[in-house]
């Protein structure tokens, strides 16, 4: 893929993209996700479908980028994952949400629906957390009318992922 990810999943926008990164979690009734305050609503919109709850966390009044301390402190027992929003080119603090991936087991999505093309530390935005997720809407840099991709290196998620709006394909 052109984020060097194993497995990419074409799906009707970027909602669906995260919609189905939300449910290849098995996010569910009761989990949290934290997500960013400055972002599009459709960060949101598909936990609710799930029964799950968005839990706001601030941004650097600087970059704009999901502050990581912040978040932590957000995070509860249940908190099943964090949304990092890549926002006009600019790379979340990746080193850091990886950090708390690993002490507290959370699940890192990429939103990197404003970043095409971005790396950090040369590594494509989209393949560096769990599920990369990505609009091709118009306003777009890479555009494809109405259009969304998600993209894993985790064959279990990718799986669970096509379930979602691909049943013949599972």
């Amino acid at each position: 893929t052109f984020t060097g990810s194993k497995f990419a999943l074409a799906v009707n926008n970027g909602t669906a993209a995260l919609h189905s990164a939300y449910f290849s979690l098995g996010i569910g009734p009761g989990d949290e996700v934290i997500i960013p305050t400055y972002t599009w609503y459709a960060v949101a919109t598909p936990l609710f479908s799930l029964g799950a709850k968005p839990v706001f966390a601030e941004i650097d009044p600087e970059t704009l980028l999901l502050d990581p301390d912040d978040v932590e402190k957000r995070i509860t027992g249940q908190t099943k994952a964090v949304v990092v929003v890549h926002m006009w080119g600019n790379v979340c603090a990746m080193d850091k949400f990886l950090e708390l991936k690993k002490k507290y087991d959370i699940k890192i999505i990429e939103d990197a629906s404003h970043a095409f093309g971005a790396k950090f530390k040369g590594q494509s935005v989209g393949s560096i957390g769990d599920i990369g997720c990505f609009s091709l809407q118009n306003s777009k840099a890479i555009a494809g009318g109405e259009a969304g991709v998600l993209v894993t290196d985790n064959q279990e998620i990718f799986d669970q992922a096509i379930l979602l709006g691909h049943p013949e394909r599972g």
